[in-house]
């Protein structure tokens, strides 16, 4: 049965995807001499793009019609329903492998393949982030015949080089590369940090000429040092540099390609960065305060981190009128569902008979979008899909001083408690998981409010204006988990159940066991409704029956996958760290592990089996397993000889190994100097590779240990 679903879904998606194309191939323009790039990777994108389009067609002036080519990464997987009806050209990615191995390497592959689209008949190819909008005629960008880019220097620093400061492994490839000199590079001077250092430039808005292929080789150039491993570890030691990896090899090759005489710089306005203006970080002199000289506008998600960031420019109508509705779309999912998310999703449903709030705790501040949207007013009902700390937040808040139904499983009860009796204990464990500070201890017991006014044991139905939400209580990420099921909208709010990424079957700041088949219950539950519109805790909605249907099957699968993997693997004898290096996500899975990672499931299902006993007798004393750590570097030759060892462990890359044998010498030698410092380097090592949130957390609190 699952196959013949799955198999009418896909078939569904690929008449989709058919459609779209034949929808781009019958707008792809014959010529234009200005054209538009940008791409789309999720649905945050998604969603901004839309926004992108909006703004060139309402203020392009006379660059309104002009072609805007739209490169979509994983289109049976990111749904299009705000871009899908606008005027764009939609083109499938065909991007390189390694754009996934780094945060904006699709951005790279994508202006590439417009480039090559467009490089017979355009002057100009005006590469645009989809987080940014246009606010005025961008005629600015356009490239006469003797310019081959226009551009701006980077923002900030990041990984650029003052002047005088000794070029690094970094930049001396990237440098080689292009057969530069690097006693020779042209300086440039920041926004933000007005000090001259190498030339180094922003690549979120920028014109090309796009017969001359800097953005082909470019793409080439990138994933050449992408692949290279030895790159990598010797110049890319952390998220920052790989970050921006893109836009150093971006700039080296301008300097290559390119003369002075062919490369125009851009004014401020063409590329004003909302970040910070909001942070009061641009120099008095180059602050643009009133919107109407602002062109081009570096957005972001910065709409969302302070909704009332207009109230920071001068705006005059009908500008101001616009971009408040276009704020409202940002925040509306469908017709009568509005999100906001803070430290969680918090969605705001429209009735007839007045607003329902689910989950308060993303819009739990009076300053929040979803609280001037309501207009500042108690909302009739407060609904919760489950009770964790930052989604039962703003309850307070948005309930006043009113008696309006609070509703929750009753299971929540025990779960605040449970986290009362702790909170010694996760004080200094969520501090670690989140990078946030350690919470000062309590002098006394402090016992959180049960602020659900109407606990439910297994179902419970609430209706208002026309609209059922309908509590189907699941488990799952909590004992409490619900599933809130409105199908007036077809809509399914799933809470913690269901993320971007591979969940936490068990989270390193401690919980109580979540069971994988309770995640998979409640997927299937939320499959045998048929939503149109997915809406989770945390992260974009999907919305289309056959995207959600696709989305909520591979989820399922991919839990389903390693729990039995675990099951089979316990069965077969095999120990639980055997199993954390074996099973990994099903092949072809294209659930990520940003956020929970299969090894930790892998454990968190096997000991919510079996227990902490994994059956070698000397683990039933008192003494932990590193107890003979300390005699061990003694007969090695001691800490030094041990450091030794564990410093090329770490040259050669075996970081992990790298940091046992670091912790070993420290078992011998507590206050060992160069003991603890190849501790935190191979600590650092390990982070630097991770792409988990909270793996890096967690390695950032054992290093300022």
């Amino acid at each position: 049965m699952r196959s013949l679903v799955r198999t009418a879904c896909l078939v569904g998606m690929l008449a989709c995807i058919v459609a779209r194309d034949a929808h781009a191939a019958r707008k792809a323009p014959d010529r234009a001499a200005f054209v538009f790039a940008t791409y789309v990777e999720d649905a945050y994108s998604e969603r901004k793009a839309a926004l992108l389009v909006d703004s060139i067609r309402r203020f392009g002036g006379s660059l309104a019609n002009a072609p805007i080519y739209v490169a979509v990464k994983d289109m049976d997987r990111v749904p299009l329903p705000n871009l899908g009806t606008r005027d764009a050209v939609i083109v499938p990615l065909e991007a390189d492998p390694v754009a996934g191995e780094y945060l904006l390497g699709a951005k790279v592959f994508a202006a590439a393949q417009v480039e090559r689209l467009v490089a017979k008949h355009a002057r100009t190819m005006l590469w645009v982030d989809p987080w940014d909008m246009f606010l005025g005629p961008p005629t600015g960008f356009e490239l006469d015949r003797g310019t081959a880019v226009a551009l701006r220097p980077v923002q900030v620093v990041n990984v650029g080089q003052p002047v005088g400061q000794p070029v690094d492994a970094y930049w001396s490839r990237i440098y080689r590369d292009a057969g530069l000199d690097p006693a020779r590079i042209p300086v440039v001077e920041p926004l933000v940090d007005p000090q001259p250092i190498r030339f180094y430039v922003n690549c979120g808005i920028i014109a090309f000429r796009p017969s001359l292929g800097l953005c082909q080789e470019w793409a080439r150039r990138f994933a050449e040092l992408v692949k290279d491993d030895a790159y990598q570890k010797a110049a890319c030691p952390d998220f920052r540099h790989r970050l921006f990896l893109h836009q150093a090899v971006l700039s080296g090759l301008i300097l290559q390609r390119t003369t002075p005489g062919q490369r125009r710089w851009l004014p401020v306005g063409l590329g004003y960065p909302l970040e910070f203006h909001l942070g009061g970080k641009i120099p008095a002199d180059k602050r643009i305060e009133d919107l109407g000289r602002v062109v081009a506008f570096f957005v972001e998600q910065y709409w969302e981190l302070q909704p009332d960031w207009m109230t920071t420019f001068r705006i005059d109508e009908p500008l101001k009128a616009w971009l408040t509705e276009a704020q409202m779309g940002i925040h509306r999912v469908v017709d009568r569902i509005y999100r906001e998310e803070g430290q969680c999703n918090s969605y705001l449903v429209r009735t007839a008979e007045g607003d329902v709030m689910i989950d308060p705790g993303g819009a739990a501040s009076p300053a929040s979008y979803l609280w001037s949207l309501a207009g500042r007013k108690p909302v009739a009902a407060i609904l919760l899909t489950h009770g964790h700390e930052d989604h039962r937040d703003g309850i307070a808040l948005w309930k006043g001083d009113r008696h309006i139904p609070v509703v929750a499983q009753r299971e929540i009860v025990e779960y605040i408690r449970y986290r009362d009796r702790l909170a010694g204990f996760f004080r200094v464990r969520d501090a670690a998981h989140t990078g946030a500070p350690v919470r000062p201890k309590p002098e006394v017991p402090v016992e959180w409010p049960i602020e659900a006014t109407e606990l439910f044991a297994d179902d419970h139905t609430y209706r208002l204006g026309g609209l059922t939400f309908q509590h189907v209580h699941t488990g799952g990420e909590t004992p409490d988990t619900s599933l809130i099921w409105v199908p007036e909208l077809k809509a399914a709010f799933l809470g913690d159940n269901f993320y971007d990424s591979f969940p936490m079957l068990y989270t390193p700041r401690g919980t109580k066991p979540r069971w994988a088949l309770d995640y998979v219950k409640a997927l299937e539950r939320a499959l045998e409704l048929e939503p149109e519109v997915l809406l989770q805790g945390h992260g974009e909605p999907v919305i289309g029956k056959e995207f959600v249907k696709v989305r909520l099957m591979e989820y399922r699968d991919a839990i389903r996958h390693v729990h039995d993997a675990v099951v089979d693997g316990m069965n077969g004898g095999k120990d639980v760290f055997t199993l954390m290096r074996e099973i990994t996500l099903p092949p072809g899975s294209r659930v990520g592990q940003f956020y929970g990672r299969v090894s930790w499931s892998v454990r968190g299902i096997y000991e919510g089996y079996a227990g902490w006993f994994d059956g070698n007798a000397a683990n039933l004393y008192d003494r932990p397993p590193t107890v003979a750590d300390a005699e061990l570097v003694r007969l090695a030759g001691g800490p030094e000889a041990v450091g030794r060892r564990a410093g090329k462990l770490l040259e050669s890359g075996d970081a992990l190994m790298a940091l046992r044998l670091a912790e070993a010498a420290l078992a011998a030698a507590p206050g060992d100097a160069d003991a603890k410092a190849l501790r935190v380097e191979a600590l650092k090592a390990l982070r630097a590779r991770s792409r988990n949130g909270a793996e890096r957390s967690w390695l950032d609190f054992a290093a300022k240990q």
